[in-house]
Order: structure tokens, then sequence, then C-alpha cells
């Protein structure tokens, strides 16, 4: 690679992990509160709760109909329960951003999500960083729910589980 190529990149990688400043996290604050409220006050729980297509248990396993790009497959241990947890990216539309699957007799966990949902294509970016922190964002709210649901608690639980992976497991 010459050398001008590589000072380009250095300088490149350098600029992307430098710190934010106070106004520059300010403004983009701003401009996503200002994007996304809109979109909020559109929301009609309404609509959603009348769905008689919403289940409330996740599917046995994922479908093998998608097309995937790619999937990796995580061992995890829980509890001193060893389970697998298989992650794919598949190039599909369909109407759900991200699909979970849980087989509890064979401790298996399924996370999916489709780069042809509108949400991806909206936010995807040519480095694929955004991809990547939506594929965690799903691994974590996939696993989130299977643990609130073990702990038979509040709803409340699986809030309080997702928020401890995005700060300390998922970064």
């Amino acid at each position: 690679m010459p050398f001008k190529i590589q000072g380009q990149n250095y300088r490149r990688q350098k600029a992307e992990n430098t710190p934010i400043s106070a106004d520059l996290k300010k403004r983009f604050a701003k401009e996503a509160l200002e994007e996304t409220a809109p979109i909020i006050k559109k929301f009609d729980a309404d609509e959603i709760l009348k769905n008689k297509d919403l289940k409330d248990t996740p599917k046995k396993d994922l479908s093998s109909s998608s097309k995937v790009i790619e999937e990796e497959v995580v061992p995890l241990e829980w509890s001193g329960k060893k389970y697998k947890m298989k992650v794919r990216v598949v190039d599909k539309a369909r109407d759900d951003w991200y699909d979970y699957s849980y087989n509890s007799k064979n401790n298996t966990v399924g996370v999916s999500i489709s780069l042809e949902h509108p949400f991806t294509k909206k936010f995807l970016d040519s480095k694929g960083r955004v991809l990547n922190s939506h594929v965690r964002f799903a691994a974590g709210l996939a696993l989130a729910e299977i643990l609130a649901s073990k702990t038979k608690k509040s709803p409340e639980r699986m809030r309080l589980i997702l928020n401890k992976f995005l700060k300390e497991d998922l970064i």
C-alpha cells in the first residue's frame, strides 16, 4: 500500500476515535430528539395491541428460509448451564426487524436482524458501525427477555437486564 494512502487511513482512524465535544454532543442529542419526537407521537399502542399476530412466546427456532448473509454461534454459560446463541444477519425483507427464538429443551437462543427492514435501511452506514450496534442491541434484547422471563418478576426486570448488557457486556 502506498505511504500516502497509509497516512490518510491512519489520520482517518485517529479522527474517528477523537472524543466528541460537549457542543457536538448537545447538537447530536437535539437532532436525535427532534427527529424522534414526531415518530413517538405517531405511535399507536391501541393498533399494536389489537394485532392478532402478536405472540408472547418466542419461536422454537429461527426460520431457515431467509437468505443468511452471515451467522455465528456463540457458546454461553448461565448459572452452570451451557447454551448456544446463534446470531445472524439476513438479507430478506420482513415485517420484523429483529427476530429471536429460544428452545429451553436444548438451550439454544437465536437472534436474527434483517438488512432489508426499513429500520436497518434508514440507519445503515457505509462502515458497518450502525449494523454492529444493531446486532449487539438485538442480541442484548433477546438475552434480556429470556433472563427476565426466568426471574418471574416484573416486566421492568427486562429493562434492567438490557441496560446492564449495554453498559458492561455489549460494548
